[in-house]
């Protein structure tokens, strides 16, 4: 990942938590003296976390929380389970729910005690946590490339169901063999325009049978295919990228051929390396005795304490 693009992930999350917190702060609960102190050290710590900007990356393909990344680094609420001396809590959450959302866990009875004892509403908390993803642009296609394709077919939708089109061949690239312009092939791409397609394995064998239509005998042939819109839009089969850049046919088969398919994007226009997650999303948790006001404000101001000493060094 790029550093601007890191940079501007690493802003993405801040807004999302620091929003959080001041909505928190705006919406002031009657609660007894121990429970609204715990609930200011709390935000402040929020406050902390926010500014240090050590946030965790989830590296899968949808937009969920992760509770602890591989690196070790906490979501804002694990963090805050951790200084009000919940690190069991942690632990647990990390090993066993790891992409869990705080209300899909408000039936956890642990949960639920520490937020009671710190003042915290389940709303609010899950209010805290953004989706802690990346999500590239590039995974809109690059899935479908393998990379160092045996050979690129260009092609024309002729007919289209909703799971896959006939394509006439316009134009061939590389080790394509016995394909040739004119030949029919199956996709499973839908919609309308031009397709891209990438061979990923030999193509001994193939052959166009009558009407020209591609068939295997004894072979192997992959077609990952993706279509190319009139307007030069590439469409993703994750419903949930979009606005991606414009690409040409010509640049399309460019990146079917190269051996790194992201890379291969990235060096025509960076902003593929970019995150497409957005700022919802919510991180989950469940360890003992249960947390009280007294004891969640012991760990909590311990906490408080030792982050004004670092400030002070």
């Amino acid at each position: 990942m790029g550093a601007c693009v890191h940079q501007r992930e690493q802003a993405r999350v801040s807004r999302h938590i620091r929003r959080a917190r001041h909505q928190a702060l705006a919406s002031p609960r009657r609660l007894d003296p121990t429970r609204r102190l715990n609930r200011a050290l709390a935000l402040e710590l929020l406050h902390a976390y926010e500014r240090d900007g050590r946030f965790p990356q989830n590296p899968g393909l949808e937009q969920t929380p992760i509770f602890v990344d591989a690196s070790g680094k906490r979501c804002a609420m694990g963090a805050l389970l951790e200084a009000g001396g919940e690190q069991q809590l942690v632990q647990r959450i990390a090993h066993e729910r790891n992409l869990a959302r705080v209300r899909e866990l408000a039936d956890e009875p642990r949960l639920l005690a520490w937020l009671d004892a710190a003042g915290l509403t389940v709303a609010e908390a899950a209010a805290i946590q953004p989706s802690y993803c990346f999500i590239k642009k590039s995974q809109c296609f690059c899935g479908r490339f393998s990379g160092s394709a045996h050979g690129v077919v260009e092609g024309q939708i002729v007919s289209s169901s909703n799971f896959d089109s006939l394509v006439r061949v316009t134009a061939t690239h590389d080790q394509v063999g016995v394909i040739q312009v004119g030949d029919l092939f199956m996709s499973e791409v839908a919609g309308t325009g031009e397709v891209i397609a990438s061979l990923s394995g030999p193509i001994a064998g193939v052959r166009a049978e009558d009407g020209g239509l591609l068939s295997v005998d004894g072979g192997l042939i992959a077609l990952d295919s993706v279509t190319l819109s009139a307007d030069g839009h590439v469409a993703c089969q994750n419903a949930e990228i979009r606005d991606t850049p414009k690409l040409t046919s010509s640049q399309l088969v460019q990146v079917a051929e190269a051996p790194n398919c992201e890379q291969a994007l990235v060096a025509i226009d960076s902003s593929w390396d970019d995150s497409i997650c957005g700022p919802l999303g919510g991180c989950g948790c469940r360890a003992s005795t249960e947390p009280t006001p007294a004891t969640v404000l012991l760990a909590l101001a311990a906490s408080v304490i030792a982050l004004r000493s670092r400030r002070r060094r």
